[in-house]
C-alpha cells in the first residue's frame, strides 16, 4: 500500500476519533446538570428512596422490575448516569441478557436498605424472562 495512502486514511481515522471527544468532551457539562436538575426537582426520590449526595444512596427494593427499569431506577437515584449493575440468569442457564426490557428482577445481592457506594460496581440483578416465573 502506498505511504501516501495510509497517511490518507490514518487523517480520516484521527479526525474521526477527535470529532467524538470533542463532542462527548462538550456533552459531559451538560449531562451532570441534567442529572443535578433532576435532583433538585425531587425526581431523585422514588419510592421512599432518597439520593444521598453523589458518594452514597440507600439501595432500593428493585425486585418485580424489568431489568431496563431497575437499572434506570438505579442510575437516576446514585446520582450517576453510567451506574453499572450486572445480571444473571437466575435459571443457571447461562442466558445473556440483552434486551433488558425482556427480563425481570427476581433477587438482588445488595438488599434494600443498604448504603451503596455511587461509584460501586458490585450490584447484581437475578434475572428471568418476564414470560418466566421467579420460582426457580
Amino acid at each position: 500500500m502506498p505511504v501516501w495512502l495510509v497517511l490518507l486514511v490514518s487523517a480520516a481515522v484521527a479526525g474521526v476519533l477527535l470529532a467524538v471527544v470533542v463532542t462527548v468532551d462538550q456533552l459531559g457539562p451538560a449531562m451532570k446538570d441534567v442529572g443535578a436538575v433532576a435532583r433538585a426537582e425531587g425526581h431523585g426520590q422514588t419510592g421512599g428512596t432518597q439520593t444521598v449526595g453523589a458518594a452514597s444512596f440507600v439501595m432500593p427494593d428493585e425486585v418485580g422490575k424489568n431489568l431496563q427499569d431497575a437499572q434506570d431506577h438505579m442510575q437516576l437515584v446514585s446520582g450517576n448516569d453510567g451506574f453499572y449493575t450486572g445480571s444473571v440468569d437466575a435459571t443457571g442457564q447461562g442466558r445473556g441478557q440483552w434486551l433488558d426490557r425482556g427480563w425481570q428482577v427476581c433477587n438482588q445481592n445488595v438488599a434494600p436498605g443498604t448504603r451503596v457506594s455511587a461509584d460501586d460496581t458490585g450490584v447484581v440483578f437475578s434475572v428471568v424472562r418476564v414470560t418466566e416465573s421467579c420460582q426457580y
